[in-house]
């Protein structure tokens, strides 16, 4: 399966905190060292995750968007749950509260 995109500094730390998808790679602009960046770099490392540094113009090619703030990566598919195995997965001793 072709792998997405996903583009911005939320979207890709938000992607490698709750590690649901398989990342393929982290792209950060090489104009971008400090700050979020750093962070979602050291994030990706210690995940085993490459990471790469490209031009902001490179980012937006692949972004397909100029508004990626340095930061793209190549995710697989979020995984989908059946509506059977989600409630399952709850086990606080109360009813689940599912919002659809």
């Amino acid at each position: 399966m072709k792998p997405e995109i996903l583009a911005g500094i939320h979207p890709v730390n938000e992607a490698l905190r709750a590690a649901r998808r398989d990342i393929r790679e982290v792209c950060l602009a090489s104009e971008k060292k400090g700050g979020r960046p750093a962070q979602i770099k050291q994030l990706a490392l210690s995940a085993g995750i490459p990471v790469k540094r490209l031009t902001a113009e490179k980012i937006t090619a692949l972004a397909g968007d100029r508004r990626h703030q340095g930061v793209a990566a190549r995710v697989g598919p979020l995984p989908l749950y059946a509506l059977p195995d989600l409630i399952a997965s709850v086990d606080n001793g109360r009813p689940p509260f599912l919002l659809l």
